[in-house]
């Protein structure tokens, strides 16, 4: 029932000041503002930014993202990022190098959009033994 859900509620993604518990535990200190969140399942969740913003065509970016169970961080048994153009039916003409840090951050860089239009990013990710895949729309 997750995935259906994510796949039509994508429209429902917001801003957040703070994800997990910044004011203790294992990411205080973390600067999350100006993320966007996406529950995954009953009290997981994936935040996510894209820097630099906005965006323009044909610049290099990169995307940092942080899994949290409640206040704990969830470091990814695995992560990729693609993205495509399904109206055009292909994909970015770079590959995304995944950094996943020993305190969960995965940072993805080197994605570029080489025309302007509706784009897709695909995020396959898996955290204790649970594979998941998120879209996330954006239009550049």
């Amino acid at each position: 029932m997750i995935r259906p859900l994510l796949a039509a509620g994508l429209y429902l993604i917001g801003n957040i000041g703070v994800a997990c518990d910044l004011a203790e535990g294992d990411l205080a200190g973390a600067d999350l503002a100006g993320y966007k969140m996406i529950e995954l399942e009953s009290g997981v969740t994936l935040h996510y930014r894209i820097e630099p913003s906005p965006l323009r065509v044909a610049q290099h970016f990169s995307m940092q993202f942080r899994t949290c169970r409640g206040e704990q961080s969830l470091k990814p048994d695995s992560f990729k990022v693609d993205a495509l153009m399904p109206k055009h039916g292909h994909g970015m003409n770079y590959k995304a190098d995944i950094d996943i840090q020993r305190d969960g951050m995965v940072e993805a860089t080197g994605m570029l959009f080489h025309m302007p239009g509706q784009w897709q990013i695909k995020v396959d990710l898996s955290y204790d033994g649970l594979a998941r895949q998120v879209k996330i729309d954006y239009q550049i």
